[in-house]
């Protein structure tokens, strides 16, 4: 693949302490949820549902962050001719003729996340490589593919991915508006303020977790789940 022009390593450290900041996240959102079930507010201990909206989030970021800093170091290396990625001691390289799609997001400048940039690559054997801004300098991988494969850009590198999210937020969008509408048709004609208040909790968590679940769903067909 000619001459080697850079090596991009990966940092592991990092994406392990945003992992653990994740999982933390995760167990605080159960907590709250077990709370909600063995403490009696009245109905206001419905608020706690709120937790259950950073846990869809928190909890699959927890898995995949910790589950990829336990793969081992992971390194990019750009040549004249391709790309070649080693994560756990496994290599694997691939010259610029054999990329089909290219998913690019640009988020700003930095990030303690890495989120400010996420680029997925699918190859012709079927391979889905992912960086994000977690890797030094990963705009120069960026601008490599652009130069030598701009046109793969105009294809969806992440399809399967997307659909599958699709599916996901619809259930959960469809979920809590049904919640929702059963929790507000159940205070009708009730004289039980008590059970009327819990209702009424339940229905404004169920909204706003349903709304947020429906724009990330929008977000989602519209731009691949970009921002």
């Amino acid at each position: 693949m000619g001459s080697l022009l850079s090596t991009h390593p990966v940092d592991n450290r990092r994406r392990r302490l945003v992992g653990r900041i994740a999982l933390a996240v995760s167990v605080l959102c159960s907590l709250l949820l077990v709370a909600m079930a063995v403490v009696d507010l009245h109905g206001a201990e419905y608020a706690l549902l709120l937790a259950v909206f950073p846990l869809m989030f928190a909890a699959p970021s927890a898995a995949v962050l910790l589950r990829q800093a336990a793969r081992g170091d992971e390194v990019f290396e750009l040549y004249e001719g391709g790309l070649a990625h080693t994560v756990g001691g496994v290599r694997r390289s691939w010259t610029w003729d054999q990329v089909r799609a290219i998913d690019v997001s640009e988020r700003g400048p930095g990030s303690l996340t890495g989120s400010d940039v996420d680029c997925a690559i699918r190859f012709d054997d079927g391979e889905l490589v992912r960086f994000t801004g977690l890797t030094q300098d990963c705009r120069e991988i960026i601008g490599a593919l652009g130069v030598h494969r701009a046109d793969a850009a105009s294809e969806p590198a992440r399809q399967p991915n997307q659909r599958r999210a699709v599916t996901v937020l619809s259930l959960i969008t469809l979920a809590c508006a049904g919640t929702a509408t059963w929790a507000i048709t159940s205070t009708a004609g009730s004289t039980d303020g008590e059970a009327n208040f819990g209702f009424a909790m339940l229905a404004v968590v169920c909204a706003v977790t349903g709304f947020f679940s429906g724009l990330f769903l929008l977000m989602t067909v519209r731009h691949g789940g970009r921002l």
